[in-house]
């Protein structure tokens, strides 16, 4: 593999944006900006894309997109002075095929922005800092996972309209996934040493929450108007929930209990739940358990603990008309699939 540097801001296709002037890099090279803006015009496959520093060139610059191009590589996001600013910027329909890394300190891998399409996984940095591999922003898609990573990076941050099609999977310290401001996933949360994913601010999540094998972490942590339409399932380990709902968030869907001590489906502290079915076999591993002032609505029981509510939760079963989609007038029904939902 051979570095090849940019020496101007300007054109992908210009021969004068890089070193020697005589050809453009190709699909053994590791390309750097070198502290430069190159607007990719054309499609392109090398190795990767890196604004850190090379054995050559300096750290900073980026890459973006301008029409309708293909690039095919891996995205590292740089490794030195470049905080706060992506390696690459697809917009306007640039498309990229390839995984995207955060790197240390706040050094973002990929931004996808408006008719932007990402289709790869987004891995948060495993060094210091809170570097993401992916933004997702106002309209872009991102197709693909997102794996947290150390110190609090984030495989993937959705926001804005933005779009992620894939999983999360909590690093050591990171998020998979971050919805924010009306941020959509469609996908599920594998629950672990940390939080899978995160959904805030009125983001929609269409998955389900599995708990995992790490005591006392949830697989999603849903607040602030959040909504989660998918199912719930307690993990392995103590108090390893299969969601947490806080600060107005909503659960829409099944829930069940796991194995483990204390290891709910779903914990509600000021939110809402609408339950398909509640289901908990284990004796302190209910289904659902809720505190004071919650909305707790539940079609079906399972199992010999499938809640455990306190005196002050509203509750109500499938004698309310609005929840029948047959009744006069129509309602929401629960679907009962993979994903739950309103309908």
């Amino acid at each position: 593999m051979a570095e090849r540097y940019a020496v101007a801001s300007g054109n992908w296709s210009a021969l004068a944006t890089w070193d020697g002037g005589v050809s453009l890099p190709g699909a053994l090279d590791d390309v750097y900006p070198n502290g430069y803006t190159v607007t990719v015009d054309q499609d392109v496959t090398v190795t990767e894309l890196n604004n850190g520093v090379g054995s050559t060139a300096v750290a900073g610059g980026k890459f973006t997109t301008s029409g309708s191009v293909e690039i095919t590589a891996t995205v590292q996001g740089g490794n030195s002075s470049s905080a706060g600013t992506f390696c690459l910027e697809l917009n306007d329909g640039g498309t990229l095929t390839g995984n995207s890394y955060g790197n240390w300190g706040n050094r973002r891998g990929t931004g996808v922005y408006s008719g932007g399409v990402m289709n790869g996984n987004g891995y948060g940095s495993t060094a210091t800092g809170s570097a993401t591999g992916v933004y997702v922003l106002a309209g872009g898609v991102m197709n693909g996972n997102g794996y947290g990573g150390t110190a609090g990076s984030s495989g993937a941050q959705v926001y804005n309209r933005g779009v992620i099609n894939g999983d999360g999977y909590p690093g050591s310290a990171g998020l998979g996934v971050l919805l924010r401001d009306c941020g959509i996933m469609n996908g599920d949360a594998i629950g672990g040493v940390s939080v899978a994913v995160s959904i805030d601010t009125g983001s929609v999540m269409n998955g389900n929450a599995i708990g995992g094998s790490t005591a006392s972490k949830s697989a999603v942590s849903i607040s602030n108007g959040g909504v989660l339409i998918g199912n719930s399932t307690g993990g392995s380990a103590f108090r390893a929930y299969g969601a947490t709902v806080s600060g107005g968030g909503i659960v829409i869907g099944d829930v069940t209990g796991g194995s483990g001590s204390q290891a709910y489906g779903i914990t509600i502290n000021n939110g809402t739940a609408i339950i398909g079915t509640a289901t908990g076999t284990v004796s302190d591993a209910h289904g659902v358990i809720a505190v004071d002032g919650d909305v707790v609505i539940i079609t079906t029981e399972s199992g010999a603990y499938p809640k455990s509510l306190a005196s002050g939760v509203l509750l109500d079963y499938t004698t309310i008309p609005w929840l029948d989609k047959t009744a006069a007038g129509g309602g929401i029904q629960i679907a009962r699939g993979m994903n739950g939902g309103m309908r």
